[in-house]
């Protein structure tokens, strides 16, 4: 999970060749979420990638106020992508496993957008569906799921919406 995170943090790092809040937010929650994977020596990369993300932000605030204005949709499922990440860095190991791949897809289906639609599709199934299942008893991971799943139909429907020709 801290390789994959680390690799989460290099994409940002590398893409920040144009500043801006979106970038600052990919290596905001690998900073944060080192705290809780590996233990004390976290605070180092933590502190670091921290700060980074706020430059960053700083740089392109005008960016993030226009990417919420303009899709909030995106922006709350990624929140719930940082949620089920955070909620699986503290579980046992393959609950751990099954949630961080699923908030990777979650993000995945929230963001890419050229992606065939049936791959869209299951990205936004892998997501949400497999840690809800396998964290059943708990009552937030089902939430999650309740709650993503309608606005990821709404996501991957503007995506693949085909443009309507003009008629006249």
């Amino acid at each position: 999970m801290t390789v994959a995170l680390g690799g989460v943090a290099l994409l940002a790092a590398h893409r920040l060749r144009r500043p801006g809040a979106m970038w600052a937010l990919g290596l905001l929650g690998p900073g944060l979420l080192s705290l809780s994977t590996v233990g004390v020596l976290a605070w180092a990369p933590a502190a670091l990638l921290t700060v980074a993300a706020v430059l960053a932000a700083m740089d392109g605030g005008g960016d993030a106020v226009r990417t919420l204005a303009g899709e909030p949709v995106r922006v709350l499922l990624t929140v719930l992508a940082a949620a089920e990440l955070l909620m699986a860095a503290g579980a046992a190991p393959l609950l751990a496993l099954i949630g961080g791949l699923g908030g990777v897809a979650l993000l995945a289906a929230t963001w890419l957008r050229r992606v065939p639609l049936g791959p869209h599709i299951g990205l936004a199934l892998l997501g949400v569906l497999p840690f809800a299942g396998a964290a059943w008893t708990g009552l937030v991971p089902v939430l999650l799921a309740l709650v993503a799943a309608p606005m990821l139909v709404l996501v991957v429907r503007d995506v693949h919406r085909t443009p309507v020709a003009d008629v006249r």
